[in-house]
């Protein structure tokens, strides 16, 4: 059943659209034969619904780090690297591994953590994970924050897990052109790329066909009244972006007009740094690898 959320899908049963579903199998493809994955697409296309979704139902050990809240900023503390969820059971680890788990989780208290302190914790923490676990996924979301990070170098740590830990696999999401220039293969020819090998998995934005049907279903079960051409509106005006689309439906079942929630779901497109209005490439128009 469709249901109208501002928040990110936690189910595949949820997730909603032929290419996001598939994107999930794609993802599980690349855990399995240990590739380097980036999910890419533009903001609020479902990235992050689909990353959650693979990693609750395929019940994946993972740190989950989120890099969302510092999107646009150009120097962001190392204290920002601390996980979002902890996929795992703690007590599974040595009673090291707990320490430094305590660290990067910045709970240890009276003590000066420094970048130094919280990478080397951060390593040996990655490092008895890999060990323990036939895969663990490790997944960075809008990950070309990572560039700028003060206090631990990003771009060296993910380096070094893609290469020393086997075991381990690196789950980036954000824009392809953010990803590529800034963490991947930055632009900067002084600054080296940490992966050769890239599985690219492009998130598309809906068809007409899917938004519509999005739309009837759960305005129809929240018995909200609504006409085709209000429906094809919105799919044109958000440029089947689903995270607005889901957030007009969420302003029409609280009891708002058409056009004012369509104008409200604009507005907060806008407000997100979104330019919705240009055209994003397809997951099947996308390269399916990177080699460089």
């Amino acid at each position: 059943m469709v249901v109208f959320t501002d928040r990110p899908i936690t189910r595949v049963e949820d997730l909603y659209g032929e290419g996001h579903r598939r994107a999930v199998e794609e993802l599980k493809k690349a855990v399995e034969v240990r590739s380097f994955a980036a999910v890419v697409g533009p903001r609020r296309v479902g990235k992050t619904s689909v990353v959650k979704s693979f990693l609750f139902h395929f019940k994946y050990p993972y740190l989950y780090f989120d890099f969302s809240p510092y999107m646009g900023q150009t120097a962001v503390s190392f204290r920002s690297l601390v996980p979002a969820g902890v996929g795992f059971d703690e007590k599974q680890l040595s009673s090291e591994a707990q320490i430094y788990l305590a660290v990067v989780c910045l709970r240890v208290k009276r003590v000066r953590i420094t970048g130094d302190v919280f990478e080397a914790n951060l390593l040996s923490l990655l490092r008895e994970l890999n060990e323990r676990f036939r895969r663990f996924i490790l997944v960075f979301d809008e990950a070309q924050v990572l560039a700028f990070l003060k206090g631990v170098n990003g771009r060296g740590l993910l380096q070094f897990v893609h290469n020393n830990f086997e075991n381990i696999v690196v789950v980036l999401t954000g824009s392809m052109p953010g990803l590529l220039e800034k963490v991947i293969s930055p632009a900067d020819a002084r600054v080296a790329g940490f992966a050769r090998y890239v599985e690219l998995i492009g998130i598309p934005r809906w068809n007409a066909e899917e938004t519509a049907g999005f739309l009837e279903e759960g305005l129809r079960s929240a018995k909200i009244g609504f006409e085709q051409k209000d429906l094809l509106e919105v799919h044109e005006k958000l440029s089947g972006i689903p995270g607005f689309i889901s957030y007009y439906g969420l302003l029409r079942v609280k009891g708002n007009s058409h056009s004012s929630s369509l104008k409200s779901a604009m507005d907060y497109a806008m407000d997100s740094g979104d330019t919705i209005f240009k055209p994003s490439p397809q997951s099947t128009n996308l390269p399916s690898t990177l080699d460089f």
